[in-house]
């Protein structure tokens, strides 16, 4: 908590969010003072363009009383925002500082996931999640909530509805937790957004019922958010998975929607004789223009040298209206289309290895297509590539063997960042190995140590 005061807020910002006693102010001071001397080399985490990202988010707002929480969280230092949340949530329960309840609740999902983060603390980052998820007012209330750790009597013969309320990669990587409310005898209706209803209506292992966000809410029991299920829990309620060590990561519980359209893209991979990688380079929405999402994309000019140096076939998996693009085309784009873009560059010799699918792809049912094509290139000895988005846990859920591309400040549901790690097991999947980011914005080192492992593998 010592050096993240020292280096995100002066003294004065310090004082005003902890100015309730003259006497913890100066003691505070002094404190700052003897912490600024002994840290003097630490980075300024501060990002360039705060004043931007405070008008589109108050996690940004250098009067959010948790200010220095959040910016410690925006740069993945898990464990250091994890202490410094609950620090000021003590503080905020004695009421030495004040805060909306929009404000606290925020400071929770944050603490929840800086705490889901570290190895020794999903179960307790799950159970926070559970708890406030509905708190901040961006999310439909629950109705009926379902306690959390619930043992399998309780849940026996009930029906239960889970709402989906994250993202697309979120709710890709926790339908399985639903598995044990069904093992439990619960009949089990989960709401997902509409992209992946026919998808996930596939996970008849995990789920009874699906429907789409938005659709009138059927009977129930009890219902809870996807993103905070009581996963895991044991017939006496204790939660069995208390660590990320505890996972189970073998399971394979989406499908493709039929043998014939995985074959029809088998057929494809074998006309074109090369080792096939599907590929996905841009997170397809920023919610918060300018922040941290942006930098989980990776040039696509980049990804394509490991097409030309294995002699290998990427397919763009890739969504959201990003495509391959040329110099020439791009020259062509107004100033904010070519800022949207700039990760779709690839030069002129790359454009033979790179396959586009036509527009008829993926339809009818958004995603048919994408996961027939990566069962075919795990067949075929192939693999997905991908950044942060739901493409890595879509092949992740069908047991495709997947390279997850990470930045250096990654999203806390990856775990901690470890700065140039490459080929690490993932937390949540069997067949997912990652690479991470060393230094920030520098994609390089991560696609040489991507071509050095699909060479040790081939």
């Amino acid at each position: 908590m010592i050096f993240a005061i020292s280096n995100i807020l002066n003294s004065e910002e310090c004082f005003i969010i902890y100015n309730r006693q003259l006497k913890m102010a100066f003691f505070l001071s002094i404190l700052i003072v003897g912490v600024k001397k002994s840290c003097a080399m630490e980075p300024n985490l501060i990002p360039s363009n705060l004043e931007s990202l405070a008008r589109h988010s108050e996690f940004y707002d250098r009067n959010n009383p948790f200010f220095n929480a959040n910016i410690l969280l925006h740069n993945s230092r898990y464990r250091e925002a994890q202490a410094l949340y609950e620090e000021l949530l003590g503080k905020l329960q004695r009421q030495e500082i004040t805060a909306t309840s929009v404000q606290m609740a925020n400071a929770h999902l944050n603490h929840a996931q800086a705490t889901w983060a570290t190895q020794e603390g999903v179960g307790a980052g799950v159970r926070e999640l559970h708890n406030n998820l509905g708190r901040t007012g961006t999310r439909p209330g629950l109705k009926k909530p379902l306690p959390f750790g619930v043992t399998a009597a309780q849940v026996r013969g009930k029906r239960i509805l889970v709402r989906s309320t994250d993202g697309l990669g979120d709710t890709v990587s926790r339908i399985r937790d639903l598995k044990a409310l069904k093992d439990a005898g619960a009949t089990v209706i989960v709401k997902v957004q509409g992209p992946l209803k026919t998808s996930v209506e596939r996970c008849t292992q995990c789920v009874d019922a699906v429907m789409k966000n938005g659709d009138d809410d059927p009977g129930f029991d009890y219902d809870m958010y996807l993103l905070g299920a009581p996963n895991f829990t044991s017939n006496d309620g204790v939660v069995a998975v208390r660590t990320a060590g505890d996972i189970p990561r073998d399971q394979a519980y989406f499908k493709p929607y039929s043998d014939t359209l995985v074959a029809k893209w088998a057929n494809l991979i074998r006309a074109n004789g090369k080792r096939p990688f599907g590929v996905v380079w841009a997170a397809s929405s920023n919610p918060v223009p300018g922040g941290r999402i942006l930098k989980r994309n990776i040039p696509l000019k980049l990804l394509a040298r490991i097409g030309q140096k294995l002699g290998a076939k990427l397919y763009s998996l890739q969504g959201g209206g990003h495509k391959p693009i040329t110099q020439r085309n791009y020259d062509e784009l107004d100033e904010i289309d070519q800022k949207e873009r700039a990760c779709d560059l690839i030069s002129g010799d790359q454009v033979e290895c790179i396959h586009e699918f036509d527009k008829d792809f993926d339809k009818p049912h958004a995603f048919e297509d994408t996961i027939a094509f990566m069962k075919a290139t795990h067949d075929a000895g192939g693999h997905f590539i991908g950044v942060d988005t739901c493409g890595p846990n879509l092949a992740g859920a069908l047991g495709v063997r997947t390279l997850a591309l990470l930045d250096k400040n990654h999203d806390a549901r990856w775990g901690e960042p470890t700065p140039g790690a490459e080929a690490i097991q993932n937390r949540y999947f069997d067949s997912v190995r990652e690479f991470h980011q060393g230094d920030d914005g520098d994609w390089n080192p991560v696609v040489d140590n991507v071509i050095k492992y699909l060479k040790s593998v081939d």
